[in-house]
């Protein structure tokens, strides 16, 4: 991949879960790392592929290899504000040199 390609920055976020004073779980949002990427929009076979996962994936997230990213993580473009969750994640598993994230956006709740 050539670095030129990478020209986003986006924030690799976990969440993290603590007892607030009553005793129930809060999740807040920690960074865990920041990475540059491409950010490259699911055509619509693409999408019609990957159905099967969820139904609103939206993107593909292409970014530099970074042990310890899982599913269960998110992605905030810093940017735009918005917000993906990971649906799926692809790495090159020879190299380790790229990791392929499917996303899906998050709509804001207002």
């Amino acid at each position: 991949m050539k670095s030129g390609r990478l020209r986003h920055l986006v924030e690799i976020q976990r969440p993290e879960r603590t007892m607030d004073e009553y005793g129930q779980t809060v999740e807040n949002w920690v960074k865990f790392a920041e990475r540059r990427a491409a950010i490259l929009p699911v055509s619509m076979s693409e999408q019609e592929a990957f159905a099967k996962l969820q139904a609103e994936l939206t993107h593909s997230i292409v970014i530099r290899f970074c042990d310890g990213i899982a599913p269960d993580m998110r992605v905030y473009w810093s940017a735009t504000g918005r917000t993906f969750h990971i649906v799926e994640i692809k790495q090159d598993a020879t190299f380790q040199r790229d990791m392929t994230l499917k996303v899906s956006e998050l709509a804001e709740v207002k």
